[in-house]
């Protein structure tokens, strides 16, 4: 009986060191968790915003429409159209 005390003590003490250790593991991964959780929310915002700048910049309509209505602007006809070569080229 004597034996048994120091044996089931020795149990104790090392089912208590792990059962800290893991609950302080599972605070560190659910601050991880949380840490990564933010940065997806983070990241959702940021595409949203992305995807309604390229809505904006792909109304070629709204654009056109912009141009010819404030600016008094027109389609040149094919005419007035000239191609220039690039810098360094000899025409």
């Amino acid at each position: 009986m004597n034996r048994i005390v120091p044996v089931l003590a020795g149990v104790v003490m090392i089912s208590a060191i792990l059962a800290v250790t893991a609950r302080h593991k599972a605070r560190v991964l659910f601050q991880e968790l949380r840490s990564e959780q933010k940065q997806s929310r983070d990241i959702e915002v940021e595409w949203e915003r992305l995807l309604l700048e390229q809505a904006s910049w792909g109304k070629l309509d709204k654009i056109e429409a912009a141009a010819q209505g404030h600016l008094q602007m027109s389609m040149p006809s094919a005419g007035q159209i000239r191609v220039l070569p690039p810098p360094g080229v000899a025409p």
